[in-house]
């Protein structure tokens, strides 16, 4: 005889549960293109930086993978299409898609944990400074050809921006995972079952 789950009892619920748990997937898969996404992103942004010095000085690059990336991505796009540009168009995009699905997923669940959130926060504000540095020092900006202009300050913040995003996913996943977990073993502990 089969016994009925609490699910079963209450339909709304284990909708609810099943929601949480298929927004949670879709979470996890978003914040981990997120951070693929932005590791490129910064590959090829060293790269252009690479390729403007290998313009003036024409020597040879100091970070040749990243160089060697970035040649390749303008070679295969057409011609006339910024590689900078879509690098940020995709970055974008995979920022709002992962953002969304997991301040989704957080809301559904009623977790107060703020860890995720607060990481979150973090990795966007050192991706707004890295913007804003990126703007200052543009062709014809304040900063462009001066100090500030260097790798020395924008290796570290694309990397930081980069470091804080892989981050940023990783704790979300992780907080995710547990949450799925804590709800299996919770659900098995009742006689119930959980959504997958």
């Amino acid at each position: 005889m089969r016994s009925i789950t609490r699910h079963e009892s209450d339909p709304a619920r284990g909708h609810d549960a099943a929601r949480s748990a298929v927004l949670g997937r879709l979470a996890v898969v978003a914040l981990s293109v997120w951070a693929a996404v932005d590791v490129l992103r910064m590959i090829l942004a060293v790269g252009r930086y690479e390729d403007r010095i290998v313009v003036v000085t024409h020597g040879n690059p100091d970070v040749g993978p990243a160089w060697w990336a970035y040649e390749i991505a303008d070679v295969l796009l057409p011609a006339g299409v910024a590689v900078p540009v879509v690098a940020d168009r995709v970055w974008l995009l995979a920022t709002v898609v992962a953002a969304v699905t997991f301040l989704g997923w957080w809301q559904r669940t009623r977790r107060a944990n703020w860890g995720g959130l607060a990481a979150l926060l973090v990795a966007v504000a050192l991706h707004l400074l890295a913007r804003l540095y990126d703007a200052l020092t543009s062709p014809g900006a304040a900063a462009w050809g001066t100090g500030w202009d260097t790798r020395l300050v924008a290796y570290p913040l694309w990397v930081a921006g980069t470091v804080a995003v892989v981050v940023t996913a990783s704790l979300c996943v992780r907080l995710i995972r547990r949450v799925a977990e804590d709800r299996h073993a919770s659900a098995d502990a009742r006689g119930g079952t959980a959504p997958e």
